[in-house]
């Protein structure tokens, strides 16, 4: 799928970024000292348009942080994600909902993209064994894409992986914040 993004006056034509561009960008995000180095490097990789990326940053040279994280929202990678109240749930969620209701804790989510139409999704709750596997290979959105597999009961991995491949990562961090892993405690004295 192909998106623009409008910088300093000129619109650049974009592409999605691939599953292993994606896990590049993640892993080296993680280590500071390559962080700005993997963020421009999507963005020169994913810009359908390399001379006119090249003007802007001869002009401006730090524009490739703001290009590169507008790349990560279009593709989904930040969400958002959002749980759907029984009112807003469709016809083909309700459907699913029933249908896989012996499968675990299903979630009828919701996640409005900055391009393009709404995604209507059931997801099972990650268990024990998934949250596992993504805490030890969260850098790899392909990992992320195998998971998602296994937990979506509506809604297609091949739509997601053309139309926002990053929305594999927040669902899956999605998922982990639903298991409680991360919810906040408070300590106190007996």
């Amino acid at each position: 799928m192909e998106f623009s993004i409008k910088v300093g006056g000129a619109k650049l034509p974009f592409r999605m970024p691939t599953i292993d561009e994606l896990s590049e960008q993640r892993k080296a995000a993680r280590q500071d000292d390559r962080r700005l180095k993997a963020i421009r490097k999507l963005a020169r990789a994913c810009c359908n348009d390399p001379d006119a990326l090249a003007a802007i940053l001869a002009d401006r040279a730090g524009a490739y942080v703001a290009i590169g994280e507008a790349v990560l929202r279009a593709c989904g990678m930040v969400g958002p994600i959002e749980v759907l109240e029984d009112e807003d749930v469709s016809e083909a969620q309700g459907r699913a909902l029933v249908d896989c209701a012996a499968h675990g804790k299903l979630l009828a989510a919701r996640y409005s993209p900055p391009i393009g139409e709404p995604m209507d999704l059931v997801v099972r709750c990650f268990g024990d064994r998934e949250l596992e596997e993504y805490t030890r290979g969260s850098e790899s959105v392909a990992l992320c894409r195998q998971l998602c597999k296994r937990v979506l009961k509506l809604g297609s991995v091949e739509d997601i992986e053309a139309r926002a491949p990053g929305l594999f990562v927040a669902l899956c961090e999605f998922l982990t914040e639903q298991t409680g892993a991360l919810i906040e405690v408070e300590l106190g004295e007996a």
